[in-house]
């Protein structure tokens, strides 16, 4: 009986030892799995940075976007405005210069009028010179 015993005393030994042998393997595994959870959690905690940091960056960019296209919408409506602008001076200098060229055209009809009538003048004075000589 004691044979029987010392043997279930060193079965219980053995299974004792072998349970924490189990049991420090487990812990070790649960620290090395603690741990890799840790560095998985920061990991997830920078990325989560990252992202917020890209959608602030974005939301920055879309904003200036925005401005620049007012700015641009800004410049080609004065642009427009500056060629309507360009448009009429160009109509109203086309037709100065049409108003210049039918006056000069008034002017020359005038001046041969004039020298018509200067020299028909001229013609008369004679023709009253030679009446009065008569």
């Amino acid at each position: 009986m004691l044979g029987k015993m010392t043997a279930l005393h060193e079965a219980a030994t053995d299974a004792k030892r072998q349970f924490e042998d189990s049991l420090s393997l487990y812990k070790d595994n649960h620290s090395r799995l603690q741990e890799k959870l840790k560095l998985s959690s920061e990991e997830i905690g920078k990325g989560n940075s990252i992202i917020a940091k890209l959608q602030s960056d974005c939301r920055e960019l879309k904003g200036k976007l925005r401005l620049k296209a007012a700015v641009m919408l800004q410049q080609q409506e004065h642009a427009q405005a500056k060629h309507a602008e360009l448009d009429a001076s160009e109509r109203a200098v086309a037709e100065q210069r049409a108003l210049n060229a039918e006056m000069r055209a008034d002017k020359e009809r005038a001046e041969e009028a004039h020298e018509a009538c200067q020299r028909q003048l001229t013609e008369m004075q004679d023709v009253l010179r030679t009446n009065q000589q008569v």
